[in-house]
């Protein structure tokens, strides 16, 4: 297992700018320009290589795809350690790898408590778990609480975390704290986008006025927000926001059959709202993703969006 206290967001950034630089993949001139500036070579490169960013042939690095992704990303971003920030929780939690399982080994200390995911340490805890505390706390997942001693998962973790950590019981108090949580996120989002929703059509005050909030109105309607925008004629029609708080790396949700119905009927008049979450009252409007005609952009294509089956309901056929 890596050493997380020899490892740091920084040094994957800064090893990834190094990379961008050399098109011959040398180890050695890549370890050497590397070691200028930044420590822990070996360590950062072997974080990449458990990660399958990269693989080691004769010496050479070569870049795996997803890796390719965040090099590009890196060069032409002005907020390098934000970039990297995703892009490592992606990877570390998207698929089965070794470090995924050390931090959910991590993570079974913790329990929820109000409304927290908290885990006060023994002082061998505290030696135990130090490095990939530190490494989450550096990805912007965890907090300390110093007059508790204590650490706290951070809200916008919450919002995934529960599918996060394997073989997990929760108990039905826990399960009802956690969808109040995410229940309260979501509000939270719909009343941001309705914000978003105002200042875009500030324009057009006699428009802003009519803005429904639906979700609070009827659950049942299958979208949360009725706004409005022009067609083609520049006739004003209304505009289906189904919103959703989401994690900033995956974008994962969930989406019921009467709002993929919905959607199905509305056509280019229905659109998502992916809101990333910072904290349950704290959100990334910058990277939002505002999909329109998600029944076609997002159900039916697999090219972008990958499905998952959590639940499903079945009805007998013939009542034999």
């Amino acid at each position: 297992m890596i050493d997380f206290n020899k490892i740091s967001v920084n040094q994957i950034v800064f090893i990834s700018q190094v990379i961008n630089e050399y098109s011959l993949m040398q180890q050695e001139f890549i370890e050497v320009r590397y070691s200028k500036t930044m420590s822990n070579y070996q360590t950062t490169i072997e974080l990449l290589k458990g990660l399958k960013l990269i693989g080691i042939i004769k010496d050479k690095i070569v870049v795996k795809p997803a890796y390719r992704q965040l090099l590009n990303d890196i060069q032409y971003s002005s907020q390098t350690k934000e970039v990297a920030i995703r892009f490592l929780i992606k990877s570390i939690f998207d698929s089965p790898n070794q470090f995924r399982i050390y931090a959910n080994q991590f993570f079974s200390n913790f329990s929820l408590r109000d409304e927290y995911y908290e885990f006060k340490p023994t002082l061998r805890q505290k030696l135990e778990y130090s490095g990939i505390r530190n490494f989450l706390m550096d990805l912007r997942l965890l907090d300390y609480d110093s007059t508790n001693t204590k650490y706290v998962i951070k809200d916008h973790f919450v919002v995934t975390y529960p599918e996060l950590r394997e073989g997990f019981s929760i108990s039905e108090r826990n399960f009802k704290q956690i969808q109040k949580l995410r229940e309260e996120i979501g509000r939270a989002a719909e009343l941001k986008i309705i914000e978003y929703e105002k200042e875009r059509l500030s324009d057009f005050p006699q428009i802003v006025d009519k803005i429904e909030h639906i979700a609070v109105k009827d659950v049942s309607a299958g979208y949360d927000i009725k706004s409005f925008e022009s067609n083609e004629e520049r006739r004003l029609v209304s505009r289906l926001i189904e919103v959703k708080a989401v994690s900033s790396w995956n974008y994962h949700f969930y989406w019921t059959k009467k709002e993929i119905e919905t959607s199905k009927l509305s056509g280019k008049n229905y659109y998502l709202y992916l809101l990333p979450v910072y904290t349950r009252n704290e959100f990334d409007i910058e990277n939002m993703k505002i999909i329109s005609d998600p029944f076609v952009n997002v159900y039916n294509d697999r090219n972008v969006w990958t499905p998952i089956i959590e639940t499903i309901s079945y009805t007998l056929r013939n009542n034999t």
